[in-house]
This record gives structure tokens, sequence and C-alpha cells, in this order.
């Protein structure tokens, strides 16, 4: 007959086993140990790894001659569409780096256009070889692909409808549902809202510009977004404005960097270079006030020049400002 184990020591020896597992997956170099931290252990993106038989992507890229860009439109003024010839185009200032990285690699650029949510799988198979949309480094998005250097950095803000100023001050407003915040989904303001809101009455849109069209129906009294983006919303919507969150005291931003696959440290390295280039020549200022004229000049009324001095203040911080440094754990 079979002896019957207890529970106790069923538990014991699954432990064992998952233990085991684990510890020959890192020795295998399946997993890495340094990525398995806690948010909130974590200090920021690391270096690529150097795997043998990797590190192709760059050598590809310039061969390939062309260098596929993934970006998420419907962010002005980093990314948005405007019509050119007929055909819309996206343009921004993300757009204007994409297309610095691709000259300083002397390559041709595709920028692929898609929903933010689908940007990280796009990448980790292959389907674009860098994503450049406002993205935050995360460390839960570390997980699966690594990050450049930060580009720029600000704050968080908070769309809603003129006149109610009185009634919604900041993100404390939005708590037990109060009033229903709306954000886009696998963003960094989904997980602030999750994170930092007590019971909030959340709306999770697929794009901010549908947070947006959410606030103006009144299905949201308020949009979650960084400081640039929000303010870019409300000059191109009459009827909207825009108040502080009052959440940087206690948000930690780790600013914007471009998304790369895991294990290229020479495109990671080529992009920290150019980046380095980007921030000795001011280029992130240069590419806001050219995004900033795109803007206005698809604007028939005067809004824009309204909010102009809030997203200066709000934007001129490029993130670089101070060198970068990867963690070194």
């Amino acid at each position: 007959m079979f002896t019957k184990i207890n529970g106790s020591k069923q538990k014991n020896w699954a432990l064992k086993c998952v233990q085991l597992v684990t510890i020959m997956l890192v020795l295998l170099g399946i997993i890495s140990p340094a990525k398995q931290a806690l948010a909130s252990e974590w200090s920021g993106p690391e270096a690529a790894a150097v795997v043998e038989g990797e590190d192709t992507l760059l050598s590809e890229i310039q061969t390939r001659g062309v260098l596929k860009v993934g970006t998420a439109s419907g962010y002005s003024p980093y990314e948005f569409t405007v019509l050119k010839d007929g055909q819309n185009e996206v343009v921004g200032i993300d757009i204007f780096l994409a297309e610095y990285i691709a000259e300083k690699l002397g390559v041709e650029l595709e920028v692929v256009d898609m929903e933010f949510g689908s940007l990280i799988a796009s990448l980790e198979t292959g389907g674009i070889d860098m994503i450049i949309a406002g993205m935050g480094a995360t460390a839960e998005r570390d997980e699966s692909i690594d990050f450049s250097a930060a580009y720029e950095k600000s704050g968080q803000s908070i769309v809603i409808r003129e006149g109610e100023e009185n009634e919604i001050v900041d993100y404390t407003s939005f708590e037990n549902g109060e009033h229903t915040i709306a954000v886009s989904e696998a963003t960094l303001q989904e997980g602030y809202v999750n994170d930092y809101f007590e019971n909030p009455d959340l709306l999770v849109m697929r794009k901010s510009g549908d947070a947006i069209a959410a606030l103006i129906s009144g299905q949201a009294d308020g949009v979650l977004l960084d400081d640039a983006v929000a303010g870019a919303n409300a000059a191109e919507n009459d009827g909207l404005t825009v108040i502080d969150s009052k959440l940087d005291g206690f948000v930690e931003d780790q600013g914007k960097s471009i998304g790369l696959p895991e294990n290229e440290p020479s495109l990671q390295n080529a992009v920290n270079d150019i980046l380095a280039d980007v921030q000795d020549q001011n280029l992130i200022e240069t590419w806001t006030e050219a995004s900033f004229d795109i803007i206005a000049g698809e604007q028939s009324g005067s809004s824009w020049l309204t909010y102009w001095p809030y997203f200066w203040d709000g934007i001129k911080q490029p993130y670089l400002s101070q060198p970068y440094q990867f963690s070194s754990v």
C-alpha cells in the first residue's frame, strides 16, 4: 500500500521543488535574479546584460537600413497625428527624437503606431526595434524589456471641466467615489490611481483621447495625465482646464525613457550616447517648441496661447540636465 503523505510534508516538498527549479533557471541564465526585486526596492533601469549569441540588433538595424520605432499617438505633445496630404501623420516630441536617432544611426525611420498596451509585446516579438512613446521606466516593465537613460521628466496634472475648480481641487477629490477619474490603460497614471487614491471610482480607457472624451461627455469628472499632455488636451478642447494633482510629493517619476529589447547593450549604449548629444544641444526644448507650433497651427482659436506658459513651465525640465547613471544592482 502507498503511504499517505501529510499536508505539511507535501507543502515542504513542493516548496523545495520550486526553489530547486528557480536555482536551476538562474544558473542557466533563463531568469535574472536582479529583475525579481520588488517594486519598492527597484531603483531604476539597469545596463543591458551581455549574453553570448545575442546583442545583434544594432547590426541588424544598420544592415536593414530601417529603424522601426513603436509609438502610440493621441498623447500630444509627444506623439499625435496631423493631416498631411490627405494622410494622418504621427508627429511630436518623441517623433523628432526618433528621427534624430535614426539619422545618427544612418538609417531610415519607420514609425509603427499602435495601442500603448501593445507596445511591449510588439517589442518582445521583434515587431519593432524600440519604443518611443512617453513611456516611463517601471519595475514591472523592466522585467520584460530594457530602457535607455531618461530623456525628459515632468509631473502629474488633472484635466477637469471649466467651472468645477472649486469642487475638484486635487487628487483627493477623486477618493471614496466622490468623483470619477479616468486614465488610459497600461499607463503610469493607472498605477498611480490604484496605488495612491483611496477607494477611487476609476474609469480605464484605451487611449488618453478616449479618457478626454469621457470627461467631455460627463462619463468622467477628471483625467490624470502627464503635465504637458494635460495642458495640450486642455488647449485642444474648449471648456477644459488643468489643476495640479498634488501627487508630485510622493510619486517618484523615473522619467520618460526609450524601451529596448533585453540583452542588447550595443543598441542601448548607442541610444544613450545619442541622448547625451540631445542633452548637450537642448534638443528636447527645441522639439517641444516645434511641437507646440504644430498644435498651434491646428488650432483655430486662442486656447493654445492661453496655455503656453503652463506647457513651458511644466516641460522645460529635461531629465538629462543631470547625468543619468544605471543602477548597479
